[in-house]
């Protein structure tokens, strides 16, 4: 049963920091571009502008993500309660590797995002609204 409990806290780690670093960078953005701390990327670190947008577009799929992996996490720990340890450490296991592969498609949908608001020198793309005399 130890070793249940471990599991779970194991599991749940990872889409708990998915969910407070998530909300964190929703908000606000480190506030100096840089090496050590945030969403670095070649393209989030062209400019102000992407550095802020990368941060609060990949907050917000980390929050999601996090709080649609938590009850996921708890219910799939319940269901194996009292087996044994092989099966819960495959469940156990698995609950760790979907954060993981949750947050290399934020990295992906992040960069997509930077690609299609913003040019390779890191300005905003212009958005014609249709209204053209030319």
């Amino acid at each position: 049963m130890l070793f249940w409990f471990y599991m779970l806290a194991l599991s749940l780690l990872l889409p708990i920091t998915m969910t407070t670093i998530g909300t964190i960078f929703r908000k606000k953005a480190p506030h100096h571009i840089n090496l050590l701390v945030g969403y670095r990327t070649r393209r989030s670190m062209l400019s102000r502008q992407t550095w802020v947008f990368a941060h609060r577009y990949c907050g917000k799929i980390w929050l999601w993500s996090g709080l649609i992996l938590i009850p996921i996490a708890l219910i799939a720990m319940l269901c194996v309660i009292g087996r044994d340890t092989d099966t819960v450490g495959y469940v156990g296991a698995l609950l760790c590797v979907l954060p993981i592969l949750t947050m290399i498609g934020s990295v992906i949908a992040t960069e997509r995002a930077l690609k299609k608001n913003f040019d390779p020198f890191g300005f905003p793309l212009r958005r014609d609204s249709g209204n053209r005399l030319s």
